[in-house]
Formats: C-alpha cells, sequence, structure tokens
C-alpha cells in the first residue's frame, strides 16, 4: 500500500486511479498551488495595511511668528514669537482621487466631538507624494524653501502639546500621540516635540487609531533653537524623505534602524515553505 492507503499502480473499479507516484506529484502541485495563493493573499493584505495617506513629520520650527515690534517711547519692544512654522508632512503611498475623503483632528483629553478638524481640499495625489499642511506660509517657505499645499489656522496648535488623528471618512487610519493625554508642564510626554520635529521610520504606518512611539524619530525637544533655516541646522528635518520600505538612513539621535518590512517576511516564509516541500516531496521517485 502507497502512503496514502491506495494500492501502487492498482486501478480500482469506478474510478480513474492514479499511480502513487502520480498521486504524490499531483499532491505536489496542490500544494504548491496553496502557497502561491497563500502568499499573493498576505501580500494583498499587506499593501492595504501600507495603503492611503499617513503622517510622516510633525514640526514646531524656532522662527518667529510676527515681525519685531520696535520700542516707541511709551512702550518697549516686542520681539517676534518663536514656535513658526508649525505644520505636517503626509505622504500617499497610492493614487488618492479627493483629498476631500480625508481630514485632520487635534485631539485633546477633553475633546468630546471627534471627527474631523481639518478638511482637506478636493485635489488629488499621486503615488509618492507629499503633502504640507502649515500654519503660515511665508515662514515656512524661509524654513524649509519652498511653499506649503495648504494653511490652516488650527496648524497652530502642531506644537508637541496635543495628539494628532489622519481620518478616511469617519475612520481614523492614523495618528501621533496618545490622544488621552494633553503634553504640558510637569506631564510632558515621551512624544512631546516642543520646538524640535518628528519624523515617520520608512517601513512603517500608517497606524490606525494606535500610536506607535518605535515607529517614529525624534531628536528631542527644543533642538531647533537658535537655528534660521531647516537644511543648515545641527539637526535638521529629513523633509520629504520618507519610503514605504524600511532604509538604513532612518536613524536619529536615540533612534533605532527599524526592522525588515513585512514584504520580507512574506516571501521568507514562502521560502520555507517551498525548502519543506522539496525535502518531503521533491526526492520522491
Amino acid at each position: 500500500m502507497g502512503k496514502y492507503g491506495f494500492a501502487k499502480n492498482q486501478p480500482v473499479k469506478g474510478f480513474k486511479w492514479w499511480s502513487y507516484r502520480e498521486f504524490t506529484r499531483s499532491h505536489q502541485l496542490n500544494l504548491m498551488k496553496h502557497l502561491i495563493t497563500i502568499t499573493i493573499l498576505a501580500v494583498l493584505c499587506t499593501a492595504t495595511s501600507h495603503a492611503q495617506l499617513r503622517i510622516t513629520a510633525l514640526f514646531d520650527g524656532p522662527l518667529g511668528s510676527s515681525p519685531r515690534v520696535p520700542a516707541t517711547e511709551t512702550t518697549p519692544e516686542i520681539p517676534p514669537v518663536p514656535g513658526r512654522p508649525r505644520g505636517i508632512e503626509l505622504f500617499a503611498s497610492e493614487d488618492i482621487a479627493n483629498l476631500r475623503d480625508y481630514g485632520l483632528n487635534v485631539a485633546s483629553p477633553n475633546d468630546t466631538t471627534p471627527g474631523r478638524d481639518i478638511r482637506f481640499p478636493k485635489v488629488s495625489l499621486a503615488a509618492g507624494q507629499f503633502f504640507y499642511v502649515s500654519r503660515e506660509e511665508d515662514l515656512f517657505e524661509d524654513w524649509f524653501g519652498f511653499q506649503p499645499d495648504l494653511t490652516v489656522n488650527l496648524m497652530n496648535q502642531i506644537n508637541g502639546t496635543f495628539a494628532l488623528e489622519l481620518y478616511n471618512n469617519d475612520l481614523v487610519i492614523d495618528v501621533f500621540g496618545d490622544v488621552t493625554t494633553r503634553s504640558q508642564g510637569s506631564d510632558r510626554q515621551p512624544w512631546d516635540f516642543v520646538d524640535s520635529w518628528v519624523y515617520r521610520k520608512s517601513g512603517t504606518g500608517p497606524d490606525g487609531a494606535t500610536f506607535d512611539i518605535d515607529n517614529w524619530i525624534m531628536p528631542g525637544r527644543n533642538s531647533l533653537d537658535n537655528e534660521t533655516l531647516n537644511a543648515s541646522a545641527n539637526f535638521p528635518m529629513p523633509v520629504g524623505s520618507y519610503t514605504p520600505f524600511p532604509t538604513a538612513s532612518d536613524t536619529a539621535p536615540g533612534a533605532a534602524v527599524p526592522e525588515p518590512s513585512t514584504y520580507g517576511i512574506i516571501f521568507s516564509v514562502f521560502a520555507v515553505g517551498m525548502i519543506a516541500w522539496r525535502k518531503k516531496f521533491g526526492r520522491r521517485r
């Protein structure tokens, strides 16, 4: 009898039976088909988790928010207020026909009306395109050397104190910070970036509604103090450098190189399955 209870090379009445060797070969083909199907499904699921729009940077710059007001005979000089520009960088992993479907919520513990505080304009984004939102246009251009795509007053709150949620319609698809906590005073949070910036590690995100601090590069609070230009800063924000796949350059003081992407894990599993298949069936004659 063969391994599966069939007589070797023995036909059975009423059915077309294969020989033991033929049956084994058929089993091999079926197993291979299953492995390929599982791998394709896993890749599709992973692609879904890496799709859409994601938050890739938040920044609280060191420039003045208003010009210096000279002293007069009756009033003292009013110096510029630092903390500009403020804003975010977004990245589209796939073509987005209508950015209007997405929006932002500046979250706080006392937020009783979750949802989009900021609605984006009706524009399209191509896969691989960045989108910049800032409180002001002139100081953003002074700091980064180009103009933002959108200016919104609510970006004034992007200063490391409040968490930020990214929505697709009514679904939170990405988040930075703990939405249940406000970072201030003696209760500063580890994700606080006052007078600094944070940048998403390549190959991570979007994170849904669960914040993962390990997915971010953080040079530390006040790292931009006394700087005048991002490009010449001691710790410049790596503007426009995010990619959907991990890179070894995603390092900063205290930051680690990201783990291998899920794609690599999927194909590693497939390779292990193929090796097991070869060991089990490949040498049968």
